[in-house]
């Protein structure tokens, strides 16, 4: 591996000069951004995070961009990319910086309002090879998940390219692995068998999590031409997921257990994409300019039941499968699609103004697309097919504004501080749907350098997006409690499009205050107010509370007996919903003085300090009531809707280069469900901690004959759920809750991963 940074700022004292005053020469840095950084996170920062790749970091980095954590958007070297995610791979030794832009930097790069942007500045030179391999389990056993990746990586000025592939598999988990009673329905069903079947455990023919693989392959070039750049990606993808769940009635009722078979669900999907941009200045625009192909493949596979007359066979249609030795076919319920996309979209900006606090900037951004779908469905108890093909087109854009108001040299204004506006301007079309228009606009005041105040105002009408319309279906089993039975169950969704969605409207108003009272942003303190209010529009389903489920009764279904088995969970209308919420943070930064103790600090000759980072939040539902349908009640989903009040979280990372550990937690407020104007059920307060660290080998063996590939080597380890706590469900027939893996199948998990670069 390799680097090459060079000082952006030289300052030394002139022998000809008889002040000994020094000359000072200065340019601007290596890939900074036109937008001057509010706060930067250097190299010493992002040492000491566990995080081995650039994607890992800006997640572990996101409390100190913004205090609700939200991943931030993405420049780098101060400059918008075609493809957000191509740097997510890197290793973060590739930057030299991260720097945090000003909150009204989103309108001044083409971003959607209310973006936080964050500016990644990679060193000049970097070049390495990166492997790594992890495994993880439940304290509890029964799973098992690993995942091997490597990648070359290389950046010289403004050419980069890298090359990576990843591969994951992961057990499956088994009820019989879990102390989960039977249900009562499949325990009837066994006392039909015979003594010879009577060791028959059901719950080892139903998994609570699946066995699944999944394989990819990525590669991305970036290279220079004239005042030019280009890029070009190519990414491949493929996964698949093999659940059991259950045995079909029709054959545990017979002395057959010799070819007793569980059956299965199985998705499967594949993608392909490929992408072309080029990148810089026309006209003295910062432009990008992309053309994006992509393929998507998805099968689902669904065993309803096997099918016993007559001999052995395999259907010619292939919707039958040989089951056992023993002649038994499955009834197959089969899911294809096939999904194309062309995406050209272009972004430009520049300043379009010199006013007296400052330049004015504008942004365009352009998108247009078309779809093609084909999907067909095939269900064995029909014995028909159904096939459709479906075209879409799409065209969105956005213009937006930053105006500098107020600041330096707008006197007599200038005692009010600096004042920036921002303003934006949206649209979006989908065949079949009106169209979608969105404003908005906002004001940052800083009074001071150390405060500053964002009040934020947009309204819009809402309309279906195109996967909201048309997207295929899609049918997955998902484990969810039900209320009305009180029990947990694992019943089938369906997701997908729906083509009778209409829009709606929706207004949000925000207002947030930030704080930096010490220099170095060592402290920052931030309070946020949310107020949205949405008529008619557009949602998805909720949980599947005794109230949604009496509004939509025909979104689910259940057997004979009552059980729930499926559950239509395409997104719907709404009549209207009203949310506001109060956000509350602290975050601290704090590194070790270079003139403290350097040698304690010292690796391989360099002072490499340590570094200390934390946030606390909270959060705060004042309101969250939703009219599902016109006619019907308002439910209140903090009162009795399973919605808590009050959240916290927090997060402490401390280490440097070469040796880290953190610790974080949550807390979840009480909640309770009603049923019938009661209580139904309450969750009593709860919380959940996770512990990691890492370490580099070349730490902790020091000396003359410290080999290369030791000190290329990373050992880091992950607690997730430290204490196996689980969040408890009560209702007055069952007050002691419900059994512990019947709320979280996994509980405590531990990951060791080793990474190497060379």
């Amino acid at each position: 591996m390799a680097s090459d940074e060079v000082p952006d700022q030289i300052a030394e004292p002139s022998e000809d000069d008889p002040q000994g005053q020094p000359i000072i020469v200065e340019g601007k840095r290596w890939g900074r951004a036109e937008i001057d950084a509010e706060a930067e996170i250097g190299e010493s920062e992002i040492a000491s995070f566990a995080a081995t790749t650039i994607g890992e970091l800006l997640e572990a980095t996101a409390f100190l961009v913004d205090g609700s954590g939200q991943v931030p958007e993405v420049l780098v070297n101060g400059r918008r990319i075609a493809n957000p995610g191509e740097l997510d791979d890197y290793p973060k030794e590739a930057l030299a910086r991260i720097a945090i832009l000003p909150r009204n930097a989103a309108a001044a790069y083409g971003f959607a309002q209310g973006k936080r942007v964050v500016n990644l500045e990679l060193k000049r030179r970097f070049a390495t090879w990166r492997s790594e391999a992890g495994m993880e389990s439940p304290t509890a056993g029964g799973r098992r998940s690993r995942k091997l990746s490597i990648g070359r990586f290389a950046i010289d000025y403004d050419t980069r390219w890298n090359i990576g592939a990843t591969y994951s598999h992961d057990t499956e988990l088994l009820k019989s692995e879990r102390a989960i009673p039977a249900q009562a329905a499949v325990l009837q069903q066994f006392d039909n068998l015979d003594r010879s079947n009577a060791s028959i455990d059901p719950a080892e023919y139903e998994a609570l999590l699946p066995r699944a693989h999944s394989a990819g392959v990525n590669t991305s070039a970036t290279h220079p031409f004239g005042a030019f750049s280009g890029t070009l990606n190519i990414a491949a993808n493929r996964s698949q997921s093999i659940q059991k769940i259950g045995l079909p009635p029709d054959t545990v009722s017979r002395p057959l257990r010799r070819h007793l078979t569980a059956l299965e669900s199985r998705q499967t999907s594949e993608s392909l994409a490929a992408g072309l941009a080029i990148s810089g200045p026309v006209a003295g625009w910062q432009s990008n300019l992309r053309l994006r192909y992509s393929v998507d493949w998805a099968t689902t596979d669904r065993e309803s039941g096997y099918c016993t007359d007559g001999p052995e066979q395999v259907v010619e249609d292939g919707y039958t499968r040989t089951a056992g030795d023993g002649g038994l076919l499955s009834q197959t319920n089969r899911l294809r699609s096939k999904s194309e996309a062309y995406t050209l979209s272009l972004t430009t900006g520049n300043s379009i103004a010199s006013l007296p606090a400052g330049l004015a900037r504008a942004s365009l951004s352009l998108n247009a697309g078309h779809r093609r779908v084909k999907f067909t469905d095939f269900a064995p108890s029909t014995g028909g097919s159904y096939s459709s093909v479906t075209h879409s087109e799409r065209l969105d854009g956005l213009v937006s504004f930053s105006l500098p108001l107020t600041g330096a040299g707008t006197e007599p204004f200038a005692a009010l501080g600096k004042v920036d506006a921002s303003a934006t301007g949206a649209f979006r079309k989908v065949s079949g749907a009106p169209t979608n228009y969105r404003i908005g606009g906002a004001i940052d005041w800083s009074p001071v350098k150390s405060v500053n105040l964002r009040v934020a105002y947009s309204h819009e009408n809402t309309e279906p997006t195109y996967d909201q319309l048309y997207a295929p279906r899609v049918e997955i089993l998902k484990r969810v409690f039900d209320f009305t039975r009180g029990e947990y169950v694992q019943p089938l969704f369906r997701l997908g499009g729906n083509d009778a969605l209409v829009g709606g409207s929706l207004e949000s108003f925000t207002a947030d205050l930030r704080a930096t009272p010490f220099d170095g942003h060592l402290l920052s303190v931030d309070l946020g107010y949310r107020h949205a209010r949405a008529q008619g529009g557009i949602a998805s389903l909720p949980a599947l509370t005794p109230e949604v489920e009496a509004a939509f009764p025909e979104r689910v279904f259940r057997n004979a007996r009552g059980e729930l088995i499926a559950i239509d969970a395409r997104a719907i209308n709404i009549g209207s919903d009203v949310t506001k919420r109060l956000t509350s943070g602290l975050s601290l930064r704090w590194s070790q003085p270079r003139n403290s103790h350097q040698e304690a600090g010292k690796v391989g000759g360099a002072f490499t300090p340590w570094t200390i980072t934390g946030s606390l939040t909270h959060r705060w539902e004042l309101k969250s009531e939703t009219a599902i349908r016109r006619g019907l009640s308002v439910i209140d989903r903090l009162d009795a809707n399973g919605q808590a009040r009050h959240s916290i979280a927090f997060h402490l990372n401390v280490g440097r280069k070469g040796l880290g550990a953190n610790f974080g937690g949550t807390w979840t407020g009480a909640a309770r469900v009603a049923r019938d104007g009661a209580v139904a059920y309450r969750y009593p307060p709860a919380s959940t901690f996770n512990l990691g660290g890492f370490v580099e080998l070349g730490m902790l063996i020091r000396g003359a004959k410290t080999r290369d590939w030791v000190d290329a080597l990373k050992l880091s380890l992950d607690v997730r759920n430290l204490f196996d706590s689980r969040r408890w469900v009560e209702s007055p027939n069952r007050m002691e809750g419900f059994s512990r893996y019947e709320l979280d199948p996994l509980g405590r998990t531990i990951r060791i991963a080793v990474t190497a670069q060379f």
